[in-house]
This record gives C-alpha cells, structure tokens and sequence, in this order.
C-alpha cells in the first residue's frame, strides 16, 4: 500500500515530467517528498518546476541550489563525455555513450537528469588500444589492464569517474548476455552522433539504446535502485516506442535477449503511476504485478542513502542470498577485496567466499540482529523474489 507521501510523490513528478501543472506541496509534507525523491535519484527533476508547486520561500532557496548544481554537474560531465570520445575516435576507434547523456536525450529537460560517471563502450578487439589512448590523455587509472573483464575503470583531472567497456552486460556467461553483447558490437558500426545541448555525442541507434536502458534496469531491479531507472526507460518508450516501432522494430530483439516480458510490465507500471501516454498499447493493461512492482521499486531508492544501520546491512546480505549461486559471487568479490591474509597467501583465492560469509556471519552476531529481523527479512525477499520471477529478469 502506497504511502500518502508517495502517492503524492508520482504524481508530482507525473506532472512534471508530462509538462502539466503540479498540485501545490504543503510545507509540511515536502521535507519527506523531498527526501524521498533524492533517495529515488530524481530531485532535480522537479527543481525546474518548483515555484509551481512549493510556496515556501526556504524551500525554493533550497531548490534553486539543486537546480544550479544540478546543470553544472550535468554540463561538466558532457564536457568530459565529449573529449573522450573525441580522442578515441581520433584513434580509429568507435565508441558509444551508454545510459547517462544517451539517457537524458529524451527527457523533457536533458539537464535535470542526474549524472553519475561516464559509461562508454568499444568493440572488444579495440579495448587495450582505448585503454592505452585515455592513460595517454592523461585520465587516471589505479590498476592494470590485466585487472579488468567487463570495463575499466578511469577518473579525469576534474575528479569525473568514467568506466570504459568492452562488455555492457553483466557477465558473457549466460547466453542471452552474449545475444545482447553481440548485438551491441554490431550496433556500433552504426554510431549517430546527436546533438544533446551543444554537445556532439555519439550513441547507439534508437533500438540499441532502448535495450541497453532495459537491460540497466533488468541489472538493477536484483540489487536496489531508484525511480531514475524506470524514468530513463519510460521517457525512452514515450519518444521512440510507439505501437508501431514496438511490432516492427523492438519486440523481437527484446524477446531475444529475455527482456519483454520486464518491457511490457515497466510500460505497464509507467502508464498506471507516472503518467505515461494511454496511447501507447502494446504493454497491456496494468495488472496486480503493476502495484507490487512500484511498491518495490519505491522502496529499493538508494540513491546518496548510506545504509548506517547494522541490522539493514546484516538484512540487505541475507536479500542477497535469494539467489544463492549470486550470493556466493557476491562473497567472492567482497572477500578478494576484505581478506588481508590475500596479500601474504595469494593461493587462498578462491577460498574468499568463505571468509566473507563468515565474517557476515560474525558481524550478525555481534549486531545482535534479531530473530524477528530476520524472519521479516526473509518473508520480504521471497515477496520480492516472487515479483523479480514475474517480470522473467535474467542474471
């Protein structure tokens, strides 16, 4: 059951996001709208509108402020974003900007679109060369290229984080990850370079861009997210994915990779919560999966939010676990990082599960988490697992 708050949370941004007035905010309701949508990753959409909807002067001060900061986050990164594509296709190399800017292109107010780091993709082959180019340019980089599988990891002199791929999707284990990857090689020998406020910027052709901002989602529905997620896709599907485009163009590569059934329910969601064109049919009808879905989706929001709780970090480790085979790589990744020992004993690799399952356990108890915790925890993740079963993600 939605919360008043949050309830009136949707339709603000509903609103804002379908260039409609938004009903005013009572003073006292904002602080916790406010927290909400910062925890969602979507404050400073409504920083352009927020005079419309806020009467109190010290929260349109504060607005303001998130508006400047905003747009000079989101410029200094599509400064960065340009003269890195720039250098590696002054090199020979193509290269595609995935999710960020290639996301914002279709929101209403690219600018109001949070921006985290720089996510680009070359062809596979080409990765060592790209990797040589950045060091060479000057962008910084902590570790080897021999420590890297799916990206590196780079960082400009103005502190701009940016993750060169050679993989988009998550692992090239699975076979739909290998369809999606593949796919993506092909699509970038046909890079558009598209205007995003004054900036050239070379991205994936509309079906392309529109799989790699389903399969971000399908990638962050499993380990918590925020409304910017779901946003990306629906402001995606409401320039580009008409019924039409839908039949002719999209659904078969989405039904490829495993994904339609997570594009239909998503379309379904966004049309029933947030104000998405009724127009648009080829979803279907919002259902009951409509109303679990963005119950969870509003409460994953994780976006600046340090979980500082012992218990929530004890809870959020068992949640892992759903998928044991998941939550054991998990623990891998963590304890290589965590295990001291490593550094003296290298041979003792590939028993880092282990520790780290045994230092959550450790760190359990001396929280003194609690049986009723627990047993809360595990009935919210098979809940929660039960919804991810339903939109069919893939891992």
């Amino acid at each position: 059951m939605l919360t008043k708050e949050n309830q009136h949370l949707l339709e603000l941004l509903a609103d804002i996001l379908h260039n409609k007035t938004p009903k005013a905010v009572a003073s006292e309701e904002w602080p916790a709208i406010r927290d909400e949508l910062k925890k969602q990753g979507v404050l400073a959409l409504t920083a352009m509108n927020f005079r419309s909807f806020l009467a109190d002067k010290e929260s349109q001060a504060n607005m303001h402020v998130q508006l400047n900061t905003s747009m000079h986050n989101f410029y200094k990164i599509l400064e960065t974003q340009t003269a890195v594509a720039s250098a590696l296709e002054e090199s020979g190399i193509p290269v595609a900007v995935l999710k960020g800017s290639a996301a914002a292109m279709s929101y209403p107010v690219p600018e109001l679109r949070l921006m985290g780091d720089i996510d680009i993709l070359v062809p596979k082959e080409k990765f060592e060369e790209a990797f040589q180019v950045l060091a060479d340019k000057g962008y910084k980089c902590e570790d080897s290229l021999k420590d890297f599988f799916r990206h590196a990891g780079f960082k400009s002199n103005t502190g701009i984080e940016i993750e060169l791929h050679q993989f988009f999707a998550s692992n090239d284990t699975n076979e739909k990850f290998r369809i999606l990857n593949n796919y993506l090689y092909e699509a970038l020998e046909k890079i558009e370079h598209v205007e995003i406020n004054g900036y050239m910027t070379p991205v994936l052709p509309a079906v392309a861009n529109g799989i790699v901002l389903l399969s971000h989602l399908n990638h962050h529905l499993q380990e918590g997210f925020g409304l910017r997620h779901v946003i990306d896709w629906m402001c995606f599907v409401e320039k580009y994915i008409d019924d039409e485009f839908w039949h002719k163009e999209f659904a078969q590569l989405a039904e490829h990779v495993g994904l339609i059934t997570l594009a239909k329910e998503t379309t379904a969601m966004c049309k029933k919560y947030l104000g998405l064109s009724k127009n648009i049919t080829w979803c279907g009808m919002p259902n009951n999966i409509s109303d679990k879905y963005i119950e969870y989706v509003l409460g994953k929001g994780n976006y600046f939010v340090k979980q500082e709780q012992r218990e929530t970090k004890t809870i959020s480790v068992l949640q892992t676990f759903r998928n044991p085979l998941k939550g054991i790589i998990s623990a891998q990744r963590i304890g290589i990082q965590t295990w001291e020992l490593l550094s003296d004993y290298p041979w003792l690799k590939p028993f880092a599960w282990i520790y780290q399952i045994q230092r959550w356990i450790r760190h359990g108890l001396e929280n003194k988490v609690g049986i009723a915790s627990l047993r809360n925890a595990i009935c919210k993740s098979r809940k929660e697992k039960s919804l991810l079963e339903e939109l069919e993600l893939i891992d």
